[in-house]
């Protein structure tokens, strides 16, 4: 069988383990979320708020609403060294590495297409070899 020239992916719940359950039940928990639970509770409640406020159509669109989490995430202390750190205890899904050789050895284009913040999805993209990236 002839496998398809490219292949997309998602990478939060998909390539990498979620971190996090503890989010409101309507927008899936994400590395966003991870970093605001490392920033603190309260950071953690206002971030809940910002997806609340997502939902509800408040935002024009995904960039004011990153824009909103990056605001947040900075008033509650954001460093680089937390950021690193948040990166580096994203775990794979079983069987990501291998997925990836077999795409690569077949000729296979591979996409990842993603909400979450660069530095998570130029991680993955390094380790796994991945041809394209888009994050937020």
């Amino acid at each position: 069988m002839k496998l398809p020239k490219i292949w997309f992916f998602d990478m939060e719940g998909t390539i990498l383990k979620k971190e996090l359950s503890l989010d409101n039940g309507k927008v899936a928990p994400s590395a966003w979320t991870v970093l605001a639970k490392e920033l603190g509770e309260d950071c953690l409640i206002e971030e809940e708020k910002t997806k609340d406020k997502w939902l509800r159509g408040e935002y024009k669109g995904y960039l004011d609403w990153m824009k909103d989490t990056v605001t947040l995430h900075m008033k509650y202390g954001l460093t680089i060294n937390i950021l690193n750190d948040v990166v580096q205890k994203a775990e794979y899904h079983e069987g990501a590495d291998e997925l990836f050789s077999l795409l690569k050895s077949q000729g296979v284009v591979t996409v990842l297409i993603t909400g979450g913040f660069k530095a998570l999805a130029d991680k993955v993209q390094r380790h796994l070899k991945v041809d394209h990236a888009l994050s937020a």
